[in-house]
């Protein structure tokens, strides 16, 4: 992965930290990351984004990109930004294919209690709870029309922007006729992570089974007509009625990605506004997250 660094004059080496995970094809260039780091870094936060490999037009190294479900990568940037700045807080936010990562992350590679996690709390914004059903979502006509094949164009380009290294290991004419982001992972994600076939890749990824296997507080922000997302996909009766670390808010509208604020796209978002006071909450009562993230490891053990 990739980091983009974003500071403002006078932060320190304890200035709280917000690691930002972008969409499928997203990364640091794109509007609504640009329009979150500026809110964060208004809030006088350090902000970096964690690029996907080989998004924001940067070239692999090896025949690798990414998937939902594998979180190493994800892993190693926290771990570098811990080691470089020691006593910042950090908080983590991701947004679609990031909030995948980012949960699946802590419930996977952090459900060890003998591992210090080193975030104080996350936020993952539009994440597909179900993956198997937002992708039958997505080959709906309309949704495959107006989603599905424009983040498949963008995932053609990651692979042709490669070829050359990924045709190493890779059938690339293959991947290039996909013309859905299932028939991508079919055709190199499956193979390239282990997995037996795309069902199994989608259900691997999917955040729904294991919500009571995350030990810090998540926010999670949702839209009611999210295309993404299916309304009955949502497992809201499994967050209310558990007493896990996770909490779901969900707005009537906001669809994916959206949650504009009126007509005009250039006010700020909820998106905007809910991401730095949900960080500065974090941040201002880290001592009480803190506590509850070890009492919580307590009844674990």
């Amino acid at each position: 992965m990739q980091l983009s660094w974003s500071n403002i004059k006078g932060m320190s080496d304890n200035t709280p930290i917000v690691v930002l995970l972008p969409g499928l094809t997203g990364c640091g260039c794109c509007s609504y990351i640009v329009s979150l780091v500026k809110e964060i870094n208004n809030c006088n936060y350090r902000c970096v984004v964690a690029n996907n490999r080989g998004t924001c037009r940067h070239k692999l190294k090896t025949p690798k990109t990414y998937c939902a479900a594998h979180t190493s990568d994800v892993a190693t940037v926290f771990e570098h930004v811990r080691n470089r700045f020691p006593d910042a807080s950090m908080v983590a936010v991701g947004i679609s294919l990031g909030a995948l990562l980012l949960f699946n992350y802590l419930a996977d590679e952090q459900n060890d209690t003998s591992k210090s996690c080193p975030l104080t709390a996350a936020m993952c914004i539009c994440m597909p709870w179900d993956v198997p059903q937002t992708s039958d979502k997505l080959e709906k006509s309309l949704d495959w029309l107006l989603f599905n094949y424009p983040l498949t164009h963008g995932l053609r380009q990651l692979v042709i922007r490669n070829a050359e290294v990924l045709s190493e290991k890779y059938d690339v004419p293959r991947i290039l006729k996909s013309r859905s982001i299932r028939e991508f992972d079919e055709s190199i994600t499956v193979d390239m992570f282990g997995y037996k076939s795309v069902d199994e890749y989608y259900t691997d990824a999917s955040p729904a089974t294991k919500i009571h296997r995350v030990r810090i507080p998540i926010l999670c922000l949702n839209a009611a007509d999210d295309p993404f997302v299916p309304f009955q996909s949502l497992p809201l009766n499994v967050v209310n009625d558990s007493d896990s670390n996770v909490i779901l808010a969900l707005t009537r509208h906001g669809g994916h990605i959206g949650f504009l604020a009126g007509f005009l796209p250039t006010r700020p978002s909820l998106m905007d506004r809910a991401v730095p006071q949900f960080v500065s909450a974090v941040f201002e009562h880290k001592e009480e997250f803190d506590q509850f993230t070890l009492h919580q490891q307590a009844d674990l053990s």
